[in-house]
């Protein structure tokens, strides 16, 4: 059987197209474990369509220019993942942002062919490192700290200035010291921002029994 040059032109990008779609699928799955605004399907797409659009330009000037637009494009999807709660001053989803940001290069690399794709490979396994394992470091020197900004938000059913005074007694009986405490309110009830200064027999998980012992707070995070 004789395969025309055209068709075997058509196999080889389309090899490359399937790569683009592991290495994306790759990351994406990462951040679906973890619950994130943009998955597996965006993530696959993002780098998927870079390849593609790589693969489509194959003039080097017009490719560099294309590879730029294509970074541009990306970074206003990157924007819609990125959340900011309520009135308060809580930024969520610039990791995964950045993920996105940094798949667009992925696929941009497996669209210029065989050298960079096998970058791409690397830059894919580099990404799911920085994403599994330094999170976790991450999150192990955070715990050491002594001082965290806490952001308890909270509904109706109980007056803000109530449950900051239960709390700062609770706390205090675990040797930790609230300062700079702010209420704002929201609707449908109101946020409490405040630094924790904990001592070494307290850690975060201490703080968060006593934040979930209260029906009325419905959420909090730590601003590190």
């Amino acid at each position: 059987m004789i395969t025309s040059p055209a068709m075997l032109h058509l196999w080889h990008q389309s090899f490359y197209l399937l790569i683009s779609v592991i290495l994306g699928g790759a990351i994406g799955w990462e951040r679906v474990r973890h619950e994130r605004p943009a998955g597996l399907r965006t993530h696959i797409l993002v780098c998927l369509g870079s390849a593609l659009i790589t693969l489509s330009t194959s003039t080097t000037d017009i490719g560099g220019r294309v590879a730029a637009q294509i970074v541009t494009g990306v970074g206003f999807i990157g924007a819609g993942t990125i959340m900011r709660s309520g009135n308060t001053s809580v930024i969520r989803g610039l990791t995964t942002a950045a993920s996105l940001w940094t798949t667009a290069g992925i696929g941009i690399a497996v669209g210029m062919g065989q050298k960079p794709a096998e970058l791409a490979g690397v830059a894919t396994l580099l990404v799911l490192f920085t994403l599994a394992i330094l999170s976790r470091f991450e999150a192990a020197i955070v715990n050491h700290r002594r001082s965290h900004r806490l952001v308890v938000f909270m509904n109706e059913s109980t007056p803000p200035m109530q449950i900051v005074e239960q709390l700062i007694r609770n706390f205090s009986v675990l040797g930790v010291q609230s300062h700079d405490l702010s209420v704002d309110g929201l609707p449908g009830g109101a946020s409490i921002s405040t630094y924790l200064e904990l001592p070494r027999s307290a850690t975060r998980s201490d703080v968060v029994v006593v934040l979930n012992s209260f029906p009325s707070i419905v959420h909090h995070d730590w601003i590190d």
